[in-house]
């Protein structure tokens, strides 16, 4: 029931880096962007690289941990595979 829930709210990861593989040709990854929010089109054979809030701390802000969010879509079934790395 794709109309019935959102996906997962609004967040940034708090790890230091996020690999995330999407479904080709399924949009489902949102970032926020100047207060928009801006879907991430897949690109095939490729993976998506967050920054997560400890780099940004410690690049002292020159790497941002951007604002993001997963969003189902009502014609298409979405998968996503996502890994984290928090620290040593």
């Amino acid at each position: 029931m794709p109309g019935k829930v959102l996906g997962l709210s609004p967040l940034s990861d708090t790890g230091t880096i996020t690999l995330l593989m999407q479904e080709d040709n399924v949009t489902g990854l949102q970032i926020r962007k100047e207060g928009e929010w801006v879907p991430v089109k897949p690109i095939p054979n490729a993976l998506v690289v967050n920054v997560g809030d400890v780099i940004e701390i410690l690049s002292n802000g020159k790497y941002k941990s951007i604002e993001h969010r997963a969003v189902t879509i009502e014609t298409k079934a979405r998968i996503s595979f996502a890994t984290s790395r928090c620290g040593s």
